[in-house]
């Protein structure tokens, strides 16, 4: 599952899967070629819309793991509330703002079911969300997700 309204722009190029020609482009719809680049046998619903109340639990009902990829701080927090009495793990991330100090990010295990990887006090609204700490953050979270299901979570 993937969910989304926003698109491609070129700020995004450095640190998020698109390409130069892509700009424009639903960030659904380029996420998906994407993917499918990399293994055409990938089966994945994508849905074009801006999450809110009255959809993020209907959209995610059916996903074992999800992981937040948002910018706005209420946007996590919305998912976070709604999503988590699914009692599904949710990977999270916070505290992943500008450069430098990126042994701070780290793993932080809130709740059987929740994790939030970043040094949780950064602040992307005052500092910049660049790649290299974004990219580290989006390994770890991928880590969380894997290591679950290695351990027959799912």
């Amino acid at each position: 599952m993937i969910a989304d309204f926003d698109e491609v722009d070129v700020t995004n190029l450095d640190r998020q899967a698109y390409f130069e020609d892509q700009v424009g482009m639903k960030k659904v719809e380029a996420l998906k070629i994407n993917l499918l680049r990399i293994s055409k046998n990938l089966r994945m619903d994508v849905f074009d819309v801006k999450l809110d109340s009255s959809n993020i639990s209907q959209i995610f009902s059916g996903c074992d793991v999800m992981v937040e990829c948002l910018d706005c701080p209420q946007m996590k927090s919305l998912f976070v509330s709604e999503l988590l009495p699914l009692g599904k793990l949710l990977v999270t991330a916070s505290g992943i703002g500008g450069v430098g100090a990126n042994d701070e990010i780290r793993v932080h295990r809130i709740k059987e079911n929740l994790v939030i990887v970043g040094d949780l006090k950064s602040d992307v609204e005052k500092s910049p969300a660049l790649a290299p700490r974004i990219c580290i953050a989006a390994a770890k979270q991928a880590d969380v997700v894997m290591e679950h299901i290695m351990n027959g979570r799912v």
